[in-house]
């Protein structure tokens, strides 16, 4: 316990003494700067020396979150662990990553989750046609096609900054194309036959072929999908990719 003294106080010791000074930490106030996105927190009440806490998601549509930093370009990333050093009132500004963003025009549809591209353009496009079909910057969008012929299931869509550090990846699913060779045929439907079998799995397929082997896109590789693909092998039947 002790006693609180200030400017007037009474002098009530009879001898030389001392007082000490006692400090409690400032709080301070942190504001967040979506920068271009959306944050549900506007600020938060942080306290120096301590730590910042939890901190808050920030979303931007085509863009990935990197997190919170001290600057709006460089700077200093702040984690939940990370110490309060400033003095003042200030504010993180949220960093992002940018993502391949398919024209709304283009009738392409990305998987956000799993990264995959499809739509029925894709049976027709060149590599660079298909580069061409992103809202970012064409010159940085670079397709490996896979194959001589034209996209197949497993080409892959590179994003990279001006720098050439790779950004975002897609690769791209032809329905029914799950051997990659970009045809719809037997052999894919021998590959989807080998699923059903559980002799494959969506691990030693790979993402994008598992999700091809859905050729008639009711939400199964299946006997139905095996049938198609021997049916369009003989040119009976088309592959829809819508």
């Amino acid at each position: 316990m002790y006693a609180q003294y200030m400017i007037g106080s009474t002098v009530k010791f009879e001898s030389d003494h001392s007082v000490y000074a006692v400090w409690s930490a400032n709080t301070l106030n942190v504001t967040f700067s979506a920068v271009g996105g959306t944050c549900g927190t506007a600020e938060k009440s942080v306290v120096f020396g301590g730590t910042y806490g939890a901190l808050p998601q920030a979303t931007r549509e085509g863009y990935a979150f990197l997190g919170w930093f001290t600057q709006e370009t460089g700077g200093e990333q702040v984690l939940a662990d990370t110490a309060v050093e400033a003095t003042q009132d200030h504010t993180l500004y949220a960093h992002w990553r940018d993502l391949l963003r398919p024209d709304t025009s283009s009738g392409l549809t990305l998987d956000p989750d799993e990264r995959l591209l499809s739509g029925t353009p894709l049976l027709t496009m060149t590599a660079a046609q298909l580069a061409a079909s992103f809202e970012n910057d064409a010159s940085l969008v670079h397709v490996a096609s896979g194959s001589a012929s034209g996209l197949t299931t497993g080409a892959v869509v590179t994003l990279t900054d001006a720098q050439g550090v790779i950004q975002d990846q897609v690769t791209v699913v032809l329905y029914g194309d799950v051997d990659g060779d970009g045809r719809f045929d037997g052999r894919d439907a021998v590959l989807i036959n080998a699923l059903t079998q559980r002799l494959l799995t969506k691990e030693t397929l790979g993402a994008a072929s598992y999700a091809a082997a859905d050729a008639n896109r009711d939400g199964a590789a299946d006997l139905a999908d095996i049938n198609l693909l021997r049916a369009a092998g003989l040119s009976l039947a088309p592959v829809a990719q819508e």
